[in-house]
This record gives structure tokens, C-alpha cells and sequence, in this order.
């Protein structure tokens, strides 16, 4: 409409402005580019100082997950509220100065699936030795602490392997002299089995004597009354009772004394045997224990630094070309923004001029 200011501006209107502006765009880039280069120029380069280590172990769980001498939040604070103050104090003063290093510039940070934890700060090489001494003494003050944790878990573990291995000596030696019992009876059966055959022998010797000496004695009655002796009669008659009798005796022995005494000497073989495998079963059982006290044994690892301090190579942060090209276009934004603002300006200057009555 007539009588109102135009606010829309063509981009050709726009590259009419910029143009007739363009000294002012000049300076100002020429400016942020040269404070840019300058800047550049003395800047310290600054380097990344890393150390790391990993948290130790002292075992596995029931399910074979492994337990850390710490958690790694744990570790982290201890590092920040703790062995980094220290360090600081010890190796770069106590009184934050120009220069010095301070707690907020070291990042503690740790891998996500892994007990791995690492200390970085960024600085200039002039202070390389400072930051050295300052995360390796913080690395070492943490796997010392753990190294108290894990040194306690194998001498427990030790212990129990000592006792173990004399359970199975103990186990073992009275298993030997199970078996050496058992080897005993053995041969105390033997001998039973020796002396049946002998007993056997004599029941075969008596039976014979016996059967030749009745019809001695039928003859001898017959004979006695035909005016024989009768003291011989008598005599051959007690032989042959006497012989009766021992048959009798040796029988009853074989019959009864023999498979009774078999019988027991059979039953304290298995019992001592069944001993023996019971001992058996526990010695495996002590091996099996053994083994897993070893496997445990091997599971205790310590915390230990796995990178020293060292300095990246290069410097890090944005280098020198790239701090003047982003010197040259900040310089160039400010150049266009100026140059629009100083049109805006021009082309009202009524509204800038005092106002006049009349």
C-alpha cells in the first residue's frame, strides 16, 4: 500500500547491500582472521595424557561370573575424591596458580562392557612430567588398595588347598591300610580254605582206619568165645571208639566251625572294602575340590595398568588452519551483519534525527 514502508528485500537488493558495504565486510573479516591467525600463532599446543588399568579379580560366583576386587564406581570415586587430590597436591603444590593443573581437567572414564579405567587430561608438553607422575601414582595407588583384596583372596584360597591336599593324603593312607586289611583276610581265608582240605585228609584217614579195625572187632567177639583174650577184644574196642569220636569231632568242624568262620571272615572283607570305596568316593571328592580351588586360584588376577601414562602424538584440539578458517567466517558473518545494520540505519535517517515542531 501507498504510504508504508517496504519490508520485504529482494536477495538481489540484499548483493546491492553487501556490496556497497563491502569495506566494512572486509575489515571485519580481515580482522577475526588476522585475531584468529594470532591467536593460532601463540597458542600452547595441548597433548591427551592417558593412563589406564584394569580392575582385578579375586573369583567367580556360582555361576561362573567373575567378581571384581571392586566396582568401578567405587574405583572412580576413590580415584576423584581420593588418589587424585593427593597427586595433585604431591607432585603440582596445593595452591591452584596460573599453569597448574586442577582436579576438573582430569576425566576419569571406563569401557562400558569392561573393568577398564582411565584417567586423561589434556596438556602442554611442558608439563608432560608432572601429568605422568600424577596418573601413574593415582594407577598405583589403586592397584595397590586392590592388590590387598586379591593377595587376601589367594592366601585364603592356598589355605584351603593346604587342607585339602592333607585331607587327601589322610584319605589315601587310611584307604592302604583298608586295603592291606583286606588283603589280611584274604589270606587268613586261605589258610581256612588249607585247613578244611586238611581236616578233609584226616576224615578220609580215620574212615579207613575205622573200617579196617570193626571186623578186627566183630572177629574178636566171635574169637572170644572160641577162648580168645578178651583184654585184646577191649582194647580194640576203645580204638575204635576213640577213632569214632575224632571222626565225629572233625566232621562237626567241618560241618559247623569252618562255614562259620568262612562266613565271618567273608563279611569283614566286604565290610572293609565297602570302607575302601567309601574312602575312594571321598578322595575323588577331595580331588574335584582340589581342582576347583586351583581353577579359583587361577580366576584371581590383580589390578594391574594395562597403559602407563603416555601423550598422544599429535596435538589435540583444532588445529591452526582450522581455528583461521573459523576466524574468516565468524569475520565474515559480523561483516554481513554490520553491513545490513549499517543500511538499515541509512535508509531511515528521519527516524534517527531529532524531531522539530512548527
Amino acid at each position: 500500500m501507498d504510504g508504508q514502508p517496504e519490508t520485504e528485500i529482494s536477495l538481489t537488493h540484499v548483493f546491492a547491500i553487501l556490496r556497497e558495504n563491502k569495506r566494512v565486510i572486509l575489515i571485519a573479516v580481515l580482522l577475526s582472521t588476522a585475531s584468529a591467525l594470532g591467536w593460532a600463532l601463540i597458542r600452547t599446543p595441548q597433548y591427551s595424557w592417558q593412563a589406564c588399568e584394569a580392575i582385578g579379580l579375586i573369583g567367580r560366583n556360582s555361576l561362573g561370573e567373575p567378581i571384581h576386587a571392586a566396582t568401578t564406581r567405587n574405583t572412580i570415586a576413590q580415584i576423584r575424591d581420593g588418589y587424585l587430590p593427593a597427586a595433585l597436591v604431591r607432585f603440582d603444590g596445593g595452591v591452584e596458580t596460573s599453569g597448574q593443573l586442577r582436579l576438573r581437567d582430569f576425566h576419569v572414564t571406563h569401557a562400558k562392557d569392561a573393568s577398564v579405567i582411565c584417567l586423561s587430561v589434556r596438556a602442554p608438553k611442558s608439563r608432560g612430567q608432572v601429568v605422568t607422575h600424577i596418573e601413574n601414582s593415582v594407577m598405583q595407588g589403586v592397584a595397590g588398595q586392590d592388590a590387598v583384596l586379591t593377595g587376601s583372596a589367594r592366601a585364603s584360597l592356598q589355605a584351603q588347598m593346604v587342607s585339602v591336599d592333607a585331607a587327601v593324603n589322610s584319605l589315601q593312607t587310611e584307604r592302604q591300610d583298608a586295603l592291606q586289611r583286606v588283603a589280611l583276610l584274604s589270606d587268613q581265608l586261605k589258610l581256612l580254605d588249607s585247613k578244611a582240605a586238611v581236616i578233609a585228609h584226616q576224615e578220609q584217614s580215620l574212615s579207613a582206619q575205622i573200617g579196617k579195625m570193626q571186623p578186627l572187632v566183630t572177629g574178636g567177639k566171635i574169637a572170644t568165645g572160641k577162648d580168645a583174650t578178651a583184654l585184646t577184644m577191649i582194647i580194640q574196642d576203645n580204638q575204635v571208639t576213640q577213632e569214632q569220636s575224632q571222626l565225629y569231632g572233625l566232621q562237626m568242624v567241618t560241618a559247623v566251625d569252618l562255614p562259620k568262620e568262612r562266613e565271618q571272615l567273608e563279611n569283614q572283607i566286604q565290610t572293609v572294602q565297602r570302607k575302601a570305596a567309601g574312602i575312594l568316593k571321598q578322595i575323588t571328592a577331595q580331588k574335584a575340590r582340589e581342582s576347583a580351588l586351583q581353577d579359583a586360584q587361577k580366576a584371581v588376577v590383580p589390578t594391574r595398568i594395562i597403559r602407563a601414562a603416555s601423550s598422544s602424538v599429535d596435538p589435540v584440539g583444532p588445529s591452526r588452519a582450522v581455528i583461521v578458517i573459523l576466524g574468516f567466517l565468524l569475520g565474515l558473518l559480523a561483516g554481513i551483519f554490520l553491513a545490513l545494520v549499517l543500511h538499515a540505519i541509512r535508509r531511515n535517517p528521519a527516524d534517527n534525527a531529532p524531531s522539530t515542531e512548527g
